[in-house]
């Protein structure tokens, strides 16, 4: 009896989070120094409570799910998603995001043969966030989106996640417009990950 009221406060919550009045929005959106220090201390918990996971080199999909249930911890007031790709402002849509394919190339390294055209012509790639931080149904409520990498991966796919993260965190008509964005890079050691937040401070 005691697991099927846990269950119904569950669903009550969620039902809860999923509705929010217009009034309520200001208090989830957080300053850059709170997100920051919450995800520095979601991080130490991560080395703390699943090191094993650091140590016997496990997928990045392994560690995003153990990464975001910390993190669930320290935004409560908030949902933790990890492949979250619907566009709930565009239905029809998957999350996507526009590049011109010189940022595209330049990002990866792979810009000498094209002309001044093909520089600008625009790609359109479908993504999928390592982890989202948001209110589900509130397209206005998207607090932080993550990409992650282990130390150990290419030097061109931490230069596309960074990108990613320049995008995801525009503020252009379009964009995705989330609040801040992460990159973090797990290390194989302790808690020694790297933290970059966006957008970057010039």
């Amino acid at each position: 009896m005691a697991e099927q009221t846990s269950g119904k406060n569950n669903h009550a919550t969620e039902n809860n989070l999923n509705h929010i009045s217009s009034s309520d929005m200001q208090k989830y959106s957080l300053d850059r120094a709170d997100v920051t220090n919450r995800l520095e201390l979601a991080l130490n918990l991560f080395g703390d409570e699943h090191g094993y996971l650091l140590e016997k080199n496990l997928h990045e999909c392994c560690l995003n799910h153990s990464l975001a249930c910390v993190l669930q911890r320290e935004f409560k007031e908030f949902h933790v998603d990890c492949e979250y790709d619907q566009n709930i402002s565009m239905p029809e849509f998957k999350k996507r995001i526009f590049f011109s394919k010189e940022e595209l190339c330049s990002a990866l390294s792979e810009c000498e043969n094209l002309n001044a055209d093909e520089r600008q012509s625009e790609i359109i790639r479908c993504i999928r966030p390592d982890i989202i931080i948001h209110r589900r149904g509130i397209s206005d409520a998207n607090l932080l989106i993550i990409e992650t990498k282990r130390e150990s991966n290419t030097k061109k796919n931490k230069a596309f996640d960074r990108l990613k993260l320049q995008k995801y965190t525009s503020q252009v008509a379009g964009s995705l417009g989330y609040q801040y964005g992460a990159y973090i890079e797990f290390s194989s050691v302790g808690s020694n990950h790297k933290l970059q937040m966006f957008p970057e401070i010039i």
